[in-house]
């Protein structure tokens, strides 16, 4: 019972919360060339003075160091500056709770996500312009499925420029007083009616469509077409405002340590007694890999369930009604462990399968068909970057078989990977929590829940006895959403939870700034590139620092178009807003996310904060037992 915050974020994306001294993934900082990042999760945590969010912001704060660091960036998912309607005035306590601090340690920008559409306001304190304020800028407009937010209200003073469109932005820091920022149109809408539930629905009108350059809505004070950004540059005046060159503190480490908290996701907790902490523990030895393929023969993979209901090929689960249900008690036949060879060959037509499904959602909007045929073959998926520490880099992969090593090797770009990095393996489950009545029909760009499958999920009429508690019937396939309890299925089904892939963490240490490396997860077919981004402090005119920016970001074509205009800036650094998958409880949609954004998410490192589609959806098996009483699971081979 209960919800938690990201749990799939948080195995899937680790976040480097220790390095900061933060206790939860949930906030943390991160020093990156002339910038000091912060990380929170705002109105999805209490922000109160007795909060852990404040005093770790107060904290992070005090330990600034502007002489290293002078830019200073907020990122957090609901905003406190929004002229919509929509998610109006929705951040209003933490905005109570924290504007006054921020105002104090003279914060330079606010990249918030949540709203689906763009806005920038000009430097704003207490709902009016002041020039030792904050910018604040909205960039909720990745492509999701709920389509643009809309109408706008009166645009205030503290406003500069808003749109209802789809886009994605980048921050050029060019020395400590001067940067500039713009942002960049991908896709337009447009509404097309209303659906069956009297949601507004959507199209998709690309530059090629024939009313695709105009892309004004009601209310935009931009005048736009289809090719226009939104630019302005950021002068950091620390003469008039005093408050931004506060900061004298020590800062964060610059490199990682040996003896450094390696745990960077999911779940923290202290060992007690010598127990192991619940959660990923990156430093603890692992299984060597010959333990691990002996205990896969033992593995009844749930992974196959998922290959197997992919290809409609027989597996524990009945097969989906389409229409009426019937129900007879029949056991369903057992599936033999899977090894990982065999896996593998069934990997290859699941995820052609997948990929087919992924260009169908995205309206023809198809994926770069070499990479899809590299990756068809490959075992390893979802492959993405993280940072543990400065200097240290979290390669995160996902297998569907067990017995995959968790190693990647690595090396300068150009020479022989001779370098070999060991991690951790876990998996996680979650109760299966539909929690969006939108995705019973998408507004925008995305097929709807399969109904069928959900019904097979709900209705256990077929496979237990009516004596059982576990007993659910249902007639009718389009009856399974309203047989959900509390959004959610029944936690005594015994269907009804899912598990994920095998999610494998490696970190890469001791890497050089601003340094090109070629590294490969083992096992995989492919090879994969990255830079490093600059080191707190470190600066060059020649050479300006660029941060990429999106949030709200979801599995639709516009979100496709935004993900490889991201790719297009060439960032060092990539900062999501929250809100990623818009899964909201249908956790296979993670899966979906991780292959559409591997080529963007694997070639430059991610920090990103939770938004209400990660805090809100699902529901997470026992969060407090496992953060409160660990137990040994990893002496025990568990994972």
């Amino acid at each position: 019972e209960g919800r938690a915050q990201g749990v799939d974020w948080m195995y899937r994306y680790p976040v480097p919360y220790r390095a900061s001294g933060s206790a939860s993934p949930l906030f943390y900082s991160y020093d990156v060339g002339l910038m000091h990042v912060l990380c929170i999760p705002g109105t999805y945590a209490p922000t109160g003075l007795d909060s852990p969010q404040y005093q770790f912001v107060l904290e992070d704060l005090q330990r600034l160091n502007r002489s290293d660091t002078p830019w200073l960036v907020v990122q957090f998912h609901t905003p406190w500056y929004n002229s919509n309607e929509v998610h109006y005035q929705e951040a209003l306590t933490m905005q109570t709770d924290l504007e006054d601090l921020f105002y104090e340690y003279g914060v330079d920008l606010i990249f918030n996500g949540h709203l689906h559409s763009y806005e920038r306001s000009y430097n704003v304190y207490q709902n009016e312009p002041d020039a030792c304020g904050p910018m604040h800028i909205v960039i909720g407009d990745a492509g999701n499925y709920e389509g643009p937010a809309l109408p706008w209200r009166d645009q205030p003073s503290w406003s500069a420029f808003r749109e209802s469109a789809f886009g994605a932005g980048v921050l050029t820091v060019h020395n400590a007083t001067h940067a500039d920022w713009e942002w960049q149109r991908v896709a337009c809408v447009e509404e097309y009616g209303t659906s069956v539930f009297g949601l507004k629905q959507y199209t998709w009108n690309g530059a090629g469509a024939a009313n695709g350059p105009n892309c004004s809505t009601s209310g935009d004070n931009s005048a736009q077409r289809y090719v226009t950004v939104d630019a302005v540059t950021i002068v950091r005046d620390v003469i008039a405002c005093g408050s931004r060159a506060k900061g004298s503190g020590t800062g964060l480490p610059k490199t990682g340590t040996a003896a450094a908290p390696l745990a960077e996701a999911p779940l923290p907790a202290t060992p007690v007694n010598g127990a192991v902490t619940p959660g990923r523990r990156l430093g603890e030895s692992g299984r060597d890999a010959d333990s691990r393929k002996a205990s896969a023969a033992a593995h009844v993979s749930t992974a196959f369930g998922r290959v197997a209901s992919s290809l409609n090929t027989a597996s524990t689960a009945t097969a989906a009604p389409t229409g009426s249900i019937t129900s007879s008690f029949v056991r369903p036949p057992g599936v033999r462990p899977l090894q990982r060879e065999e896996m593998r060959k069934h990997l290859v037509e699941w995820r052609k399968q997948g990929a087919r499904r992924l260009d169908g959602m995205h309206n023809g909007f198809s994926h770069d068909k070499r990479r899809l045929a590299e990756a068809d073959a490959d075992e390893i998926e979802q492959v993405h970057l993280g940072f543990k520490a400065s200097g240290d880099v979290i390669v995160t992969f996902l297998t569907q078989a067990s017995g995959t090593p968790s190693r990647v090797k690595w090396g300068i770009e150009g020479q022989k990977l001779s370098n070999v990095a060991t991690g951790e393996v876990s998996t996680y489950t979650t109760l299966i929590c539909p929690t969006n009545d939108d995705l019973h029909v998408p507004p925008m760009g995305e097929q709807p829940l399969d109904m069928a499958r959900l019904a097979s999920i709900v209705n256990t009429s077929s496979v237990l006895p009516s004596s059982s508690m576990s007993y659910k019937k249902i007639d009718q396939v389009s009856d399974a959403w309203g047989a959900l309890e509390k959004g959610c299925v029944a936690y005594k089904n015994p269907f009804g939870y899912y598990q994920s892939p095998y999610v494998h963490t490696v970190v890469l240490p001791g890497l050089q700034p601003r340094t090109r490396y070629t590294y490969q997860p083992e096992g995989s077919t492919r090879e994969f590139t990255f830079v490093t981004p600059a080191a707190g402090g470190q600066s060059d005119p020649a050479k300006p620092f660029k941060l990429g920016v999106w949030a709200d970001v979801g599995i639709t074509n516009v979100s496709l178009a935004s993900m490889k205009q991201v790719k297009s800036f060439d960032p060092e650094l990539v900062i999501l807003v929250g809100d990623y998958s818009y899964a909201d409880g249908w956790s296979p949609k993670w899966d979906i996310f991780g292959d559409m954004s591997e080529p963007l998410m694997s070639s430059v490192g991610t920090l990103g904060v939770v938004g209400n589609h990660e805090a809100a959806e699902g529901r997470y098996n026992n969060i407090d037992f496992k953060e409160r009483y660990p137990v040994p699971y990893r002496s025990s081979g568990s994972e």
